[in-house]
């Protein structure tokens, strides 16, 4: 970068451009979070009279002045722009895929986007395609191909084509995962398919997300393991379990002592001792987490991933 007084310009490669701007957002490979494309076509975004065009790496002025906003990061070869009041997405070969006309954007996830105009959420595509029309009170990510949708305070399921499969009718839903989503329904959880079929009737006063096809679940105030058909693999004994994160691990609690168990319901530490923790990054640097008895001795268990 170059400048002369308050203005600046640029100097890249055998490309000069004069002082001329007053602000510049320099744009680099490094800087292009989950892009595959290794020589992105913008450089720059350059600010002048309150206007951002982008600037290309052969000093070319793409999309000029025409933006009042530029976010200063790429997402998934993305980059959110703003003119009057409004976001769209250029993409870095500064191709306007979306124009202006959202209230909001979201950051892609399995090549989709959740936008919102005039309070409702809809989805796109990385084509900057309308998936799902924005008339939904709220709405997730389209993983396993279904979306959760909100309308009228009910939640529902929309395919990847827009098209709403399960009509709204549950209280709370997770995401689909393996052909499967736990529903809330009343005051209670089950499970359903893809069509909406009820597998697992509401019992539950609560769940959590699964790993694969073991889903964590409470009844009677104790947490416990079923499989895919409902049947118990550990029986609801503890008074709480939670995920580690990054593993298919789950500390356990019962009792005021902590335990370790795999996503099978197999049980690696027992419910004996005072804590588990990885408050040192221990699991990720050398493949272990730290213990400490009821005796206040420290252990580790190793191997664990």
């Amino acid at each position: 970068m170059t400048s002369l007084g308050s203005k600046r310009g640029i100097i890249y490669k055998n490309i000069v451009v004069e002082p001329q701007f007053d602000s510049i957002i320099f744009y680099s490979k490094y800087y292009l979070p989950n892009s595959n494309t290794k020589s992105p076509t913008i450089l720059a975004a350059v600010k002048k009279n309150n206007k951002w065009p982008f600037i290309s790496t052969d000093g070319k002025v793409l999309l000029p002045f025409q933006f009042d906003e530029v976010d200063v990061y790429f997402y998934d070869g993305m980059v959110k722009v703003k003119a009057g009041g409004k976001v769209g997405l250029v993409d870095i070969n500064g191709k306007l895929v979306v124009k202006p006309q959202f209230d909001l954007i979201g950051y892609f996830n399995n090549n989709t986007a959740c936008v919102k105009s005039n309070k409702k959420w809809g989805l796109i595509d990385k084509n900057g395609k309308i998936i799902i029309k924005p008339i939904y009170e709220d709405i997730q990510e389209l993983p396993d191909q279904m979306c959760a949708v909100k309308l009228k305070g009910k939640w529902g399921f929309v395919n990847k084509y827009g098209k709403l499969v399960i009509q709204p009718q549950f209280n709370q839903v997770f995401s689909f995962s393996n052909g499967i989503a736990a529903v809330k329904k009343d005051k209670l959880w089950g499970f359903i398919d893809k069509s909406g079929k009820m597998i697992i009737k509401p019992q539950f006063e609560a769940v959590m997300e699964f790993y694969k096809t073991t889903f964590v679940v409470k009844k009677n105030g104790k947490w416990g393991f079923i499989d895919k058909s409902g049947k118990f693999i550990v029986k609801p004994t503890y008074d709480n379990i939670t995920i580690l994160p990054y593993t298919d691990l789950y500390i356990l609690k019962k009792d005021k002592n902590i335990g370790l168990m795999d996503s099978k319901g197999k049980v690696i530490v027992d419910a004996i001792n005072e804590f588990i923790e990885d408050d040192e990054n221990l699991l990720w640097r050398i493949g272990c987490i730290k213990i400490k008895s009821s005796s206040q001795k420290y252990g580790f268990v190793l191997d664990i991933n």
